[in-house]
């Protein structure tokens, strides 16, 4: 079943579209205006979807290494580290920009914890890709 699910070639070339498309949702749902976003019910868990949203684009981006590229050898933390930088990068954006939105270390840290467990979920994919290509 792993085999096929990674083998799939519609679902393999979708890969970097996902990744292009979860960017770009990610950028907008953190860059507009707060004032937009105050009626949302799905915004009073926000450190849970900061963990969901990078974790996600971390898992996403790194699924384009190891299926979409065929490397699975190269090293997973990069990917990881990239993720840590885009979550960073967007809590950069929300204490520069005049959006109505702030900055948090808690923020950051949801960030992070996303990026960790969609980086173990590499390492099990990865584990089981070798196996299944031995």
């Amino acid at each position: 079943m792993t085999k096929t699910i990674f083998r799939n070639p519609l679902l393999v070339r979708s890969i970097p579209w996902a990744v292009a498309l979860w960017t770009l949702i990610i950028l907008y749902l953190t860059t507009v205006p707060s004032d937009r976003l105050a009626d949302v019910s799905l915004f009073k868990y926000d450190k849970l979807g900061h963990f969901i949203i990078i974790g996600g684009w971390t898992f996403l981006v790194g699924l384009i290494q190891l299926v979409y590229l065929s490397r699975i050898e190269r090293p997973l933390f990069p990917i990881a580290l990239a993720g840590f930088l885009f979550g960073a990068f967007i809590e950069l954006l929300q204490y520069i920009l005049p959006i109505g939105r702030q900055a948090s270390w808690a923020d950051i840290t949801a960030n992070t914890l996303g990026c960790l467990l969609a980086y173990i979920a590499l390492v099990i994919i990865r584990r089981i890709l070798r196996q299944t290509s031995g």
